[in-house]
C-alpha cells in the first residue's frame, strides 16, 4: 500500500465516523425518536459483540477498526437519551448528587488506567469499564465539579 492508499483509507474512516449524525437524522425522520433510541441501543449491543469477537481473534486489528470501536460513540448517544428521560445521581439543578455515584464514575475510569496493561486484549469487553465510567461522567454533566474542572483534569481529557 502506498501513501495515497493509506491517506484514502484514513479519509474514509474519518468520514464514516462523521456520518453518524446524518444516519441518526435519517432514522429520526423515518421512525421518530423511538426508532432512533432502539437503533442506537441495538447498534451499541451488536457492535459491542463484534468488538468482543474481533478482539478475541485479532486484538491489534480490533483496536483500529471503526466497526469495533463505533459502539463507544453510540454510548454517547445513549447518554444523550438518558439525560432527557432518566433522573438520578444529581441531574437536577443545584443538587450535588450522591457521593457513591460520583465515586463510581471516577473509580471505573481509574481502575481501567491502573489495572489494564499492554498484554490485555483491547478493546473488547475490557473497554466497558472506561466507557461506562465516561458515560456516567457525561451524564452527570459535571460543570461545577472541582476535580473535573481542574486544569490538570482538563488537560488529560
Amino acid at each position: 500500500m502506498d501513501r495515497r492508499d493509506v491517506a484514502a483509507s484514513e479519509y474514509f474512516r474519518a468520514n464514516a465516523r462523521d456520518m453518524l449524525p446524518l444516519v441518526l437524522a435519517l432514522l429520526w425522520k423515518l421512525w421518530g425518536k423511538a426508532g432512533v433510541i432502539y437503533s442506537v441501543g441495538i447498534g451499541l449491543l451488536v457492535l459491542l459483540g463484534i468488538s468482543v469477537y474481533v478482539t478475541a481473534h485479532s486484538p491489534s486489528a480490533a483496536c483500529f477498526l471503526l466497526h469495533t470501536r463505533a459502539w463507544e460513540m453510540l454510548a454517547g448517544g445513549v447518554v444523550y437519551f438518558m439525560a432527557q428521560s432518566v433522573r438520578f445521581g444529581g441531574r437536577e439543578k443545584g443538587h450535588k448528587g450522591r457521593p457513591g455515584f460520583a465515586i463510581a464514575r471516577l473509580l471505573l475510569i481509574s481502575l481501567s488506567v491502573l489495572f489494564f496493561d499492554s498484554s490485555d486484549p483491547w478493546p473488547g469487553h475490557l473497554a466497558l469499564l472506561p466507557v461506562i465510567g465516561a458515560m456516567l461522567v457525561l451524564y452527570a454533566s459535571c460543570q461545577n465539579n472541582r476535580t473535573l474542572s481542574h486544569p490538570v483534569a482538563q488537560w488529560l481529557g
